[in-house]
């Protein structure tokens, strides 16, 4: 019967640990997914504000030589 006790508490301790690590893991997923979208958003951020900064460019180079963009110009 002692033996019984003890192969059940094993098993016991066995789900309990897998049950942390899969919630451990459906963190880290979520972490995951969360990070994959906002590196996308940044993506389209970015391509947003190049397109602004050629905008610009386009619309103040008769003011601006176009050599004084080279030099600021850090995308």
């Amino acid at each position: 019967m002692v033996i019984l006790a003890e192969l059940n508490k094993e098993k016991d301790e066995k789900i309990e640990k897998l049950e942390d690590e899969q919630k451990i893991l459906r963190g880290l997923a979520s972490s995951g997914i969360v990070i994959a979208s906002f590196t996308h958003e940044l993506g389209n951020l970015n391509d947003v504000m190049e397109t602004r900064v050629d905008e610009l460019q386009d619309l103040i180079s008769d003011k601006i030589p176009p050599s004084e963009f080279e030099e600021h110009h850090h995308i």
